[in-house]
Formats: C-alpha cells, sequence, structure tokens
C-alpha cells in the first residue's frame, strides 16, 4: 500500500459554503453540512480534495482507499441530525483541477453549480455513513469505482468532493467536519493506493 495525503506534492484540500467569499484554504477543518430547510441554502458547504498521483502508477491500481479523521467542528449539535449519508464524487473534467486552496469558492469550485454538483462532470465513487453522535475514529471509504476512477487518471492529480447527502431537519443542526491538511493534531485525508 502506498499512502498519499492531500499534503503531498500538488495535493491540496478546501471546502466551500455557497455564498460566502471567505478564504477557507488554511482552515484545520473540511465542513460538510446538507439542509432541507428552506431557508438554509447558505449553509450548504463541500469538501475538495485532490490528490497528486506522481508516486504511483495510475494504470496499475488495483485497489483504493479514501481515509479521513472526523473532528469536532463546534457548530450545531449532533442530537439535532439523524444518522448522516456521504457520497464521494470524482471530478472527471480534468480541465477543472487547477484551483487553488486560497481561492476556491462556491461559483468556481469544479464541477459546481448554484444547484451543487453538475452530474454531467462527476461520478460518484463511493458512500459512507456516520452516525447520530458521532463516527467513533477514522473512516476509511473503499470501493471499486474509486480504484477505477483513479486508473483513469491522465494528468497525474485527481479531485474528490465530499457531500452529505442527509439534510438536517432542525436549524440546530450539525455540521460535520473532517481533518485538512492543515490540522495540528490529525491525519490529513489520504488515499491509500495498492
Amino acid at each position: 500500500w502506498t499512502s498519499i495525503p492531500t499534503s503531498f506534492g500538488l495535493g491540496q484540500d478546501t471546502f466551500v459554503r455557497r455564498g460566502f467569499e471567505k478564504d477557507e484554504g488554511a482552515a484545520p477543518l473540511l465542513m460538510v453540512k446538507h439542509s432541507d430547510l428552506p431557508l438554509s441554502r447558505k449553509t450548504e458547504r463541500r469538501a475538495f480534495l485532490t490528490f497528486d498521483l506522481s508516486a504511483v502508477r495510475p494504470r496499475e491500481i488495483q485497489n483504493a482507499e479514501l481515509v479521513l479523521d472526523p473532528e469536532p467542528s463546534g457548530l450545531g449539535f449532533s442530537a439535532m441530525v439523524p444518522d448522516s449519508h456521504f457520497a464521494v464524487y470524482g471530478v472527471t473534467d480534468e480541465t477543472g483541477e487547477t484551483w487553488t486552496e486560497r481561492e476556491l469558492r462556491w461559483e468556481t469550485a469544479p464541477a459546481m453549480s448554484d444547484a451543487g454538483l453538475d452530474p454531467a462532470l462527476t461520478r460518484r465513487l463511493a458512500e459512507f455513513s456516520i452516525p447520530r453522535g458521532g463516527a467513533g475514529g477514522s473512516l476509511t471509504v473503499r470501493g471499486d469505482a474509486l480504484a477505477e476512477f483513479l486508473r483513469e487518471d491522465t494528468n497525474g492529480r485527481v479531485t474528490l468532493v465530499l457531500v452529505r447527502e442527509t439534510g438536517e431537519t432542525d436549524p440546530s443542526g450539525l455540521v460535520h467536519a473532517f481533518a485538512s491538511k492543515e490540522h495540528p493534531s490529525a491525519r490529513p485525508p489520504t488515499l491509500r493506493i495498492r
């Protein structure tokens, strides 16, 4: 197995929030949220992860997994959100992988529109869940679709998007968070490849 964190080479990670212009590139947390409340469009958040694949030969990848370290966000209450389901999408449009952490915004993020992810420019790769109350440690997300997506890479890097699909139904609902490469003690998002 080869571990490739977002801190390696051209890797990067950040999150975007609908309607906000704040630079989140140096944030220690990658925040992810979805809400079903009528006036909560501005609470939507997506995390973007780019991995530098220069240490491996993509065509030879047999297995792959994504390792994430959930961390408390300090925003909202876990009791106000049910078991939460997440999806990992791969950005299929490689021209969109030139983003930078400091400049990424909802409107400029790869494969994003005001409505959310563009299905023509992304592919669903994996799913995972976090039970109400917390994850209880690192999460490992695997799947054949993830390995296949990595094998198809042609430019030496891949971008993944983390989306929470479970919407909150209470205004005090939780914002889920994962350690970024800037986190002082937790592991950054990491691809493990064999």
